[in-house]
């Protein structure tokens, strides 16, 4: 069980990892160049999840009159699509991404809550509880346990499964007998459908296979929220 492997330091496997293509990356495009792209930009970060938020009431109040399978095909394609891009507009949120730099760092703080709770509203997920309560702890310690070891913990902290979340899409530090193929949709697909090489039809069988793992990922969701 975990309670008896404590971790004696933070940051595992996947964190590393996580380092090492940060650096990788800062270095082929420059300290500048990483500098803008992790600017915080409030107007266009907000305008956009705006305009995701109106979309989605739109969607919801329109298609209905469409009926049987219009109605099916709107939401799987605009009306999900929208969705994520609610979900991520939010995260940036969540890590800064809409923070006026001139404000002190309590009052940024109470404006992301503010907008992480009222900017998710037009959403069948729970992206609020998810983001505002929960999110951030992966960061703390990303990759340092198994799926294994957070299915068997009994601690309180795991219960949230935000750490076990943080695991859902890569390799944990166990490898595959203590990290099982089936642990996630996007697991399988990245494990089993992704193509490592460059060879022909590989962008395209990586693309389909990202975009039957998030759509049958948040289908999945959708039933298992409501």
């Amino acid at each position: 069980a975990v309670a008896e492997t404590e971790k004696t330091t933070r940051g595992g496997a996947v964190a590393a990892w996580h380092a090492t293509r940060k650096n990788r990356i800062a270095g082929e495009l420059g300290a500048e160049t990483i500098e803008r792209l992790e600017a915080p930009t409030p107007i266009r970060t907000l305008s956009a999840l705006t305009a995701a938020n109106v979309l989605q009431v739109a969607l919801a109040t329109a298609t209905p009159a469409l009926g049987g399978a219009w109605w099916l095909a709107a939401a799987a394609t605009a009306g999900a699509y929208c969705s994520l891009a609610q979900f991520a507009l939010l995260h940036d949120v969540v890590h800064g991404g809409a923070d006026d730099v001139s404000r002190t760092v309590s009052e940024r703080k109470r404006f992301r809550e503010r907008v992480l709770r009222y900017g998710s509203q037009p959403s069948v997920f729970g992206y609020w509880l998810y983001l505002a309560l929960g999110h951030l702890n992966h960061h703390a310690a990303t990759g340092d346990w198994t799926a294994r070891e957070l299915f068997n913990s009994s601690r309180l902290e795991f219960e949230d499964g935000d750490l076990f979340f943080a695991s859902h899409r890569q390799d944990s530090p166990g490898g595959k007998a203590d990290d099982p193929a089936a642990i996630s949709i996007s697991r399988f697909a990245y494990r089993y459908l992704w193509r490592f090489d460059d060879g022909a039809g590989a962008a395209a069988t990586n693309a389909a296979a990202y975009a039957w793992s998030m759509a049958a990922e948040r289908a999945a969701l959708c039933l298992n929220d409501k």
